[in-house]
């Protein structure tokens, strides 16, 4: 009799939890004006939206990283489409050659002074006055944050 009451008190505070869950899920709808296709996508935004409900609760009570975490506008995505979505998975299948390239030489060290002094740090079309030792780089730089910016644009299928 006493594992029947046992079992019997743990399913009515799962099934609390549960409906606990899903009050605060329908006030997160509303919040960030959500609608879905139909019943089955809500149910499974719902288990997505349920697991990072858990994640944040146990985080915020164990308090060991020194830092709470809250529910965003992303509380109903699943982690691999989060980063399907928004971390760039897969976008370094796009890149041509050059980009390639221009990525790999953005970290590289600057060159001597004897070889600034020579210009072989000067590229093509740079005038030899005015010119500094920085722009390869600064332009690497540059052109690695416009990729980063179309990529975020990008929606992976």
């Amino acid at each position: 009799m006493n594992s029947f009451v046992k079992t019997l008190t743990n399913k009515a505070v799962t099934w609390a939890t549960d409906m606990l869950i899903r009050g605060r899920y329908e006030l997160w709808i509303r919040k960030f004006g959500r609608t879905y296709a139909d019943a089955a996508e809500k149910e499974r935004r719902f288990a997505n939206f349920k697991e990072t409900f858990e994640f944040v609760r146990k985080h915020n009570r164990e308090r060991t990283y020194g830092c709470t975490l809250g529910l965003n506008n992303f509380s109903d995505m699943s982690w691999e489409e989060f980063e399907n979505t928004y971390c760039m998975k897969g976008f370094m299948n796009h890149l041509t050659a050059e980009d390639l390239e221009m990525i790999e030489n953005a970290g590289r060290e600057m060159p001597t002074s004897k070889a600034v002094a020579k210009g072989a740090w000067r590229t093509k079309g740079r005038s030899q006055q005015g010119s500094s030792p920085k722009g390869p780089r600064r332009d690497a730089k540059r052109r690695l944050h416009e990729l980063r910016g179309a990529a975020s644009n990008v929606k992976m299928s």
